[in-house]
């Protein structure tokens, strides 16, 4: 019998596990992630090094993660540089995704989490314990669940919870060859409108190039069947073109991921909670991804600190409306974003983005 099981490994999974592990609670990490791979997602905003402070974990590791120096975007016509030493806040953090999740995972493993190579298939609540069926022919039995499996949500999927959802935002991308005599890390991050989407262009730690393309599912799948317009429009960005090796993006493979911002209606019920992206999933123009999934794993652990069942529920309530604040602010920056581009190039890709919200009910059944 496991106190609390988790949902997910990624960054909100391992930090809520950390915490709740060192709580002494018997915790179950149920996950089967895949360190093989790349991953998009590779920045943090300043404000990481005080939350990890905060919660006693590993400061980021200069060795292995690169400083944002800055961003330099060239957005509806108009060029505009943030030059991040020179802000109060200072620079942000340009990571290995993989590195780093990989480093969440084992702190939460060595506070005392177990991790289960699995990953749901069904839950039933009988008697005020979670019967939950994993992959595999596994069973588990949990007093409390959290969802932390990104915006995959398994666990609210079969809640059948309400969520509301951005337009639907396509990101296609792909890693630069690596060059052997690689000049020294770029620490700018790269953004540029154009009439049918956005681009996002960085230099990882590894000093290979990530470039990516924002659009709508109907453009994406064209350009998914021809490659070489995704080259095309890269060559052709006003400002990006000029800062990255865009020739040696030719031979590398595309990718594309659902990259569109969404929120639960209600992130929690009866004996369970979500975090991280299966509560709240931010649109890539705010740059948030990870850092929230953090903050909000760190949010939760402190509704759920309290041995009274009464408190414990009025935690959650302030976790709920804490959420709706910063899914608030956020929705507020993006629109601006993309309202100020729409007015510029009035292309059904931006009026599309201009629209505030739409909502829809996780079901089981959805891709």
């Amino acid at each position: 019998m496991y106190d609390v099981a988790i949902m997910g490994a990624g960054p909100a999974g391992s930090t809520v596990a950390t915490l709740l592990a060192r709580q002494g609670l018997n915790v179950l990490l149920a996950d089967r992630p895949d360190f093989t791979g790349d991953k998009v997602g590779e920045s943090l905003p300043s404000a990481i090094d005080r939350l990890l402070w905060t919660l006693n974990f590993h400061p980021i590791d200069q060795s292995v993660h690169a400083p944002i120096s800055g961003t330099d975007s060239y957005w509806a016509g108009d060029r505009i540089q943030r030059d991040y030493f020179a802000t109060a806040g200072g620079s942000g953090w340009r990571i290995n995704r993989t590195a780093f999740e990989q480093q969440l995972l084992m702190q939460a493993i060595e506070s005392g989490a177990q991790h289960f190579q699995g990953r749901l298939e069904n839950a039933r609540l009988s008697n005020h314990i979670w019967q939950l069926q994993m992959d595999g022919g596994r069973s588990v039995n949990s007093r409390f669940v959290i969802d932390a499996s990104g915006r995959s949500a398994v666990f609210a999927r079969k809640m059948t919870v309400a969520r509301i959802k951005s337009p639907p935002l396509v990101a296609l991308w792909a890693l630069s060859s690596l060059q052997p005599k690689a000049p020294s890390i770029h620490g700018q991050t790269l953004i540029e409108s154009q009439e049918n989407g956005w681009w996002y262009a960085a230099q990882l730690p590894n000093r290979r190039w990530l470039a990516i393309f924002h659009t709508n599912p109907e453009q994406a799948k064209i350009i998914r069947r021809h490659p070489s317009l995704w080259h095309q429009m890269l060559a052709s960005t006003k400002w990006i073109s000029r800062r990255t090796p865009w020739p040696d993006f030719v031979s590398s493979e595309l990718h594309a991921h659902d990259a569109r911002g969404s929120y639960l209606v209600q992130p929690y019920g009866h004996q369970w909670a979500a975090c991280g992206d299966s509560a709240l999933s931010f649109d890539p123009i705010s740059s948030q991804g990870i850092f929230n999934a953090m903050a909000s794993a760190h949010m939760l652990f402190k509704a759920l600190h309290s041995d009274n069942q009464h408190d414990q529920h009025s935690g959650l309530q302030q976790y709920h409306l804490k959420l709706n604040s910063v899914a608030g602010i956020y929705q507020q920056r993006r629109n601006w974003f993309y309202q100020q581009a729409n007015r510029v190039y009035q292309t059904r890709f931006w009026a599309e983005q201009a629209v505030v919200r739409c909502l829809e009910t996780v079901a089981e059944d959805e891709p």
